[in-house]
């Protein structure tokens, strides 16, 4: 789901669960003997207690540190988006998320040790760890885990989870050592994952995946120089030759000449992508001769044993051809024989926009069938750069004067055009990137409905949409959503919407060699006898085999819905793969956009998580039972629980429905993921902020006031984006960004308080209990982001953004009444103090 985004789902739910350990020590004194040097910026005695304000060195090591976990944690996902399958990447945020929350753990089980030595070592110790782990975690992925053995789950989740584990060990000793100071160091947190949600999007053009990685063990080094203190530059040394030597690799790794992305040697496709694959293979003629990346996707560009052709891959999956051409028309009138030109030269020729153009291929197609207006919309940048450094291989086609071609999302581009196009063209854009979610689990917006329903707004009476997919049920599940789009409002019956439709396909001798396979047209009015006799010619000239042409070939299982002989339901209901085995062909909309996934229920992988995030919570809770057990003060246990868990899954369920609701809004899914973890951020620092103006006797009027507003401003959200967004598509893209941080600021304000606000009842009633309730946090965070992919598939983003609500709702129920019967200290201590 999320997902690259996936998004990546858990980034801004570590901000949160940070905030566990910020209120450790609040309103308790310290210890005199667990100190640290001079991180107040006064004295030099290691043995002395704290002052009450962190300094500057204090607050800056832990921006470096968030800012560095976030951009690992998103660079790590990129570079697993290029080489793996969606389970891969979703294992990157689930490990992230389950890292940081085990280090808090860890710091609680070491206090003792810790105890017996300056706690600036602790953060040295872990910062230092931190900027050597990563370089180890890569060198073992890369180099034997990644390429040899792909599918070994356990020891792929084992590696990343180490340099979490060291992020969540240096952020909750420094949380604890400042307890009542917390709301400044939450700030410098959650602004150092802000500054590094909108940075790391140049980091990766500039860097790449690899080295991007490599830059953040780098800066979350350099945290450990700062918390070292200024007068200790020997305690500074180890982290700042760590940091050194990281730069300096990462200044020899430029374009990955010493690490790189590594070919995958196994034959299983749900593991690897294909163009790694490939490479694995010595016989096959396939070499990378250009690569770039961006927080989207990494673009190669192969060369393979024909020198008129280079394919470029988009994260190593299905490529798009670029022809070389010579600039002249009369050159590539070969192309007239290509499946996708039936649709070119059946529509009239104004002008023509295609989505996901990729190496110009169609573009060269409209110019050879004449269109006087050609436009584009590319999701991937690169694939500009791209064409403009092999311009003198493809002709400078993109440069023409009448080629016109944008980066952004195709559905947002078209919900945003005031033009009527005579084509709008699709080719094998289903094959999406692992930003988002899916293991089939991929949002694919430009094939809903509510895109069909787009498209026919945006054609001209004469006009069509062509489809082009790779496989049969796919062309299918279009056919199923066509109907039912046409047939909306009872203005034609099933039989007479068939009227509007054609489909065809590739001779399948041809399909080893060409991913196009085949072509639904879908046109806005009624083929007309002499148009589909018009197509007929094309498809016999072209010796592709006709599937369904409306009087001209009534071909099953198309012509039973156009003969009224059965219903589209029908069809869908009795679909079978050719093995035998159901499959889902039913229309998709945009609330569950997963349109490539055809399976009936969940994915296995995802049921998997699910039971492991249970497994994993009920684990920490007993653990933590057994440990208190024949000691007393186990009844607040309970509720705590339920407390921290439900604010874990609630979150993940909002922030990934959110981020689903905003990118056909925004447009760019990186730009969707920028602004969505930057204003929840900097609304979540405010909130956590302000919750500090308040006595801790008063925290469960708290918890409930901002629970509470959390759970109606979801609910709000889920009823009212259908509303809100038409109004202002048409804006600016300024526009649109200031409507979102609107929207999304207040809401992240509300979600910043009852994390802390919790924390603080807790360590009235025992303050040892706080590292677990982090952990099981942070799991069932975990836990929610698998059941918001989950839940999508099954009920829609919509109902996932409502059970975030409930989420909350519930919370401010269970915080009534945490810490009532439970308190081994008054309440009301601190508004004494």
């Amino acid at each position: 789901m999320i997902a690259d985004c996936g998004v990546p789902a858990g980034l801004a739910l570590r901000r949160r669960t940070g905030s566990a350990a910020s209120r450790l020590g609040d309103g308790q004194e310290l210890r005199g003997e667990s100190s640290i040097h001079n991180l107040s910026g006064v004295g030099t005695d290691d043995r002395r207690p704290f002052a009450d304000r962190p300094s500057r060195a204090i607050l800056t090591a832990v921006f470096l540190m968030s800012a560095s976990v976030l951009v690992f944690e998103v660079a790590l996902t990129r570079l697993f988006s290029v080489v793996l399958r969606y389970h891969f990447v979703f294992l990157v945020t689930s490990v992230a998320v389950c890292g940081l929350g085990l280090g808090g753990l860890l710091a609680h089980v070491t206090r003792a040790a810790r105890e017996r030595r300056p706690t600036s070592a602790s953060l040295v110790l872990s910062a230092t760890g931190f900027g050597v782990l990563v370089p180890v975690t890569l060198t073992l992925l890369l180099r034997w885990l990644l390429p040899y053995h792909p599918g070994m789950y356990v020891a792929i989740g084992g590696v990343i989870l180490l340099p979490f584990i060291c992020a969540g060990v240096f952020l909750s000793v420094c949380f604890e050592q400042f307890g009542k100071q917390s709301g400044r160091l939450y700030a410098a947190d959650l602004f150092g994952a802000a500054a590094a949600s909108f940075g790391v999007v140049g980091l990766l053009q500039w860097l790449g995946g690899i080295n991007a990685c490599f830059a953040a063990g780098a800066m979350g080094a350099l945290a450990g120089v700062w918390a070292a203190g200024a007068s200790r530059w020997l305690r500074a040394l180890p982290p700042l030759l760590v940091a050194a030597g990281v730069a300096c690799f990462v200044a020899a790794n430029h374009a990955d000449r010493v690490l790189g992305v590594p070919a995958v040697h196994t034959t299983d496709q749900n593991v690897g992508k294909p163009l790694y694959i490939e490479l694995a293979d010595p016989k096959a003629p396939s070499h990378i001769e250009y690569t770039e990346w961006n927080a989207f996707a990494r673009t190669d560009v192969v060369a393979e044993h024909d020198p008129s052709i280079r394919y470029v891959y988009t994260d190593g999956h299905v490529p798009t051809n670029m022809d070389r051409w010579d600039g002249k028309v009369g050159s590539i009138q070969y192309l007239r024989g290509f499946l996708g030109y039936v649709a070119l030269e059946s529509t009239p020729k104004d002008r023509a926009l295609f989505i996901g153009p990729g190496g110009g291929l169609d573009v060269l197609m409209a110019l050879v069938a004449g269109y006087r207006e050609i436009d584009g919309v590319e999701i991937n940048p690169s694939i500009l750069n791209v064409m403009r450094r092999y311009r003198k291989f493809n002709g400078g086609v993109y440069e023409r004067p009448n080629v016109h071609v944008s980066v952004g999302d195709g559905r947002s581009y078209v919900k945003r055009s005031r033009n009527q196009y005579d084509l709008i063209y699709l080719a094998l854009t289903q094959t999406a990137t692992s930003g988002n979610v899916g293991l089939s689990l991929v949002e694919s917006y430009i094939h809903t409905t509510d895109a069909i329903r787009d498209y026919l707004a945006h054609l001209t009476p004469g006009g069509c949409v062509a489809f082009i997919t790779q496989e049969y049920p796919l062309s299918l599940r279009l056919f199923a959503s066509a109907i039912a789009v046409l047939t909306e409002g009872g203005t034609e019956t099933e039989a007479q919407a068939c009227s509007h439709l054609a489909v065809m396909q590739v001779p399948p001798e041809q399909f080893p060699s060409t991913p196009y396979r085949y072509l639904l047209l879908l046109a806005k009015e009624p083929l007309q006898t002499r148009r589909c006799k018009a197509l007929m010619e094309g498809i016999e000239l072209r010796r592709l085999l006709p599937l369904y042409v409306p009087a001209e070939h009534p071909g099953l299982p198309f012509s039973w819905v156009g003969s009224g002989e059965k219903h589209v339901q029908d069809l869908v209901d009795e679909f079978q793969l050719p093995d035998g085995s159901p499959a889902n062909i039913s229309p998709c909309s945009d609330d569950s956009p997963f349109f490539l996934d055809m399976t009936f229920g969940v994915p296995r992988p995802l049921y998997l998580l699910c039971l492991a995030a249970l497994l994993l919570s009920a684990g920490l809770t007993g653990v933590l039972a057994l440990t208190r057990r024949g000691r007393g003060g186990i009844a607040h246990l309970p509720g705590f629980t339920g407390y921290f868990s439900l604010l874990g899954v609630g979150f993940m369920l909002a922030e990934i429905a959110l981020a689903q609701k905003l990118i056909l809004f925004l447009g760019y899914p990186t730009l969707t993921l920028s602004v969505i973890l930057f204003s929840l951020l900097l609304g979540g620092a405010a909130g956590s902020r302000f919750s500090q103006r308040g006595a801790t006797a008063d925290m469960q009027r708290w918890i409930a006031t901002a629970t509470c507003a959390a759970g109606t401003l979801l609910a709000a959200y889920a009823f009212g984006f259908p509303v809100i967004q038409p109004a202002f598509l048409g804006g600016s893209l300024t526009v649109r960004i200031a409507v979102s941080a609107t929207l999304l600021v207040p809401l992240g304000f509300c979600l910043g308080i009852p994390f802390p606000s919790g924390i603080r009842l807790l360590e009235q009633v025992n303050r040892d209990d706080i590292p677990w309730m982090w952990g099981v946090n942070g799991v069932t965070s975990v836990l929610g982001s698998v059941l918001a992919a989950i839940g999508a598939k099954l009920f829609g983003f919509r109902l996932v953004l409502l059970a975030g609500a409930a989420c909350y709702l519930l919370a401010a129920l269970l915080g009534r009444v945490l810490g009532d019967g439970g308190s081994t200290t008054p309440i009301a201590r601190e508004a004494t103090e």
